[in-house]
């Protein structure tokens, strides 16, 4: 019998963003579909008739993906809801957050405008009156 490895959330949670795999309540909400979220290659675009597949396919023939799921690094804690800002537009947030051991830093998953969605980019979130210099990154963090 084989036995497997217990871990608590808190070990989970640092896995699971180093993946870069989102997490319901989070990053899979109704607010974002597959496309936006990086699941792309769960979707099949062949099979037909279900709910939301001529929105999916549109969005996927024209390009036209609002906002995309990246990755963040800095090097203080990054509160969730912390928000990436144009001028006075809101253009994106952090939804999941923490501090991974592997990369020793902040690491964080947020949605931001396609637009602005440029890896290697540095950016800035606000939090209530604090402010937190970020640098994007491609998914997963670690492989």
């Amino acid at each position: 019998m084989t036995s497997i490895a217990e871990i608590h959330e808190g070990e989970y949670e640092v896995l699971r963003i180093e993946a870069g795999i989102g997490k319901i309540g989070h990053e899979w909400t109704e607010e974002h579909n597959p496309l936006e979220a990086q699941l792309v290659g769960l979707v099949d675009f062949k099979k037909g008739c279900y709910i939301g597949q001529e929105v999916i396919a549109r969005l996927d023939t024209y390009n036209k993906v609002k906002v995309r799921l990246m990755g963040f690094e800095s090097e203080t804690a990054l509160p969730i809801g912390a928000e990436f800002r144009d001028g006075n537009n809101i253009i994106g947030s952090i939804t999941s957050s923490c501090y991974s051991p592997t990369l020793q830093r902040y690491i964080a998953l947020g949605y931001i405008r396609s637009a602005f969605a440029n890896p290697d980019v540095e950016i800035t979130a606000y939090h209530d009156v604090s402010s937190y210099s970020l640098r994007m990154v491609k998914l997963p963090f670690v492989v």
